[in-house]
């Protein structure tokens, strides 16, 4: 253990997910998943209890695992936390799957029901 890591200490953890449905676009979809781990925080107190002048000054990792990780604009990931020194780690992982525009199902027009074929 560095003496670093000895003088920082974990204070908050949170996951967030995130997905792009329709372009399959991993930025967008890390972006997606870094928002929805910050709303769902709570940083109440935290200046009192780390005694932060500021909380740009907070260490924040970013860990983000998806298909394609090197398709992913690192710079725009880490500028959707709004606060913290940022450190952005990403690896493989995540899931695809067919979209609604790339089956080729999908491109066919679609019929009108009648309200007999409903029930």
């Amino acid at each position: 253990m560095t003496t670093a890591q000895k003088l920082y200490k974990r204070f908050i953890l949170e996951f967030g997910m995130g997905l792009d449905q329709h372009g399959q676009d991993p930025t967008r979809a890390a972006c997606k998943a870094v928002k929805d781990a910050v709303a769902r925080s709570c940083l109440a107190g935290l200046i009192e209890i780390v005694r932060l002048k500021n909380l740009n000054d907070m260490q924040v990792e970013i860990r983000i695992a998806c298909p394609h990780p090197e398709k992913v604009d690192r710079q725009t990931v880490m500028d959707a936390l709004p606060f913290g020194e940022k450190v952005l780690f990403l690896e493989d992982g995540g899931m695809l799957t067919e979209g609604l525009f790339n089956l080729s199902w999908a491109i066919q027009p679609m019929k009108p029901i009648s309200p007999m074929q409903r029930s």
